[in-house]
């Protein structure tokens, strides 16, 4: 029932731009930038994750650096 109503509003809005082109290359301009903008959105956030670890990980060996100017380098125990 809600797809019957929604495909007859979808033809009335159709019929009724019919007579405005400029409407309709509007509309369609504005979908292709939603679309666009939602892609390059994905695409940031997708790369947020590998990010985040890498600044992590570069200050953590800033941190460690910063210790061992300060207090020398930890000694390395051996034997595990």
């Amino acid at each position: 029932m809600v797809i019957k109503e929604g495909a007859e509003v979808a033809t009335a809005v159709v019929n009724t731009m019919q007579s405005t082109p400029l409407a309709i290359a509007l509309l369609v301009v504005n979908i292709a930038f939603l679309g666009f903008a939602g892609y390059v959105l994905g695409e940031v956030a997708a790369n947020a994750s590998e990010r985040n670890k890498t600044q992590m990980d570069l200050i953590l060996q800033l941190v460690t650096d910063i210790r061992d100017c300060r207090q020398g380098p930890k000694p390395k125990v051996e034997g595990g």
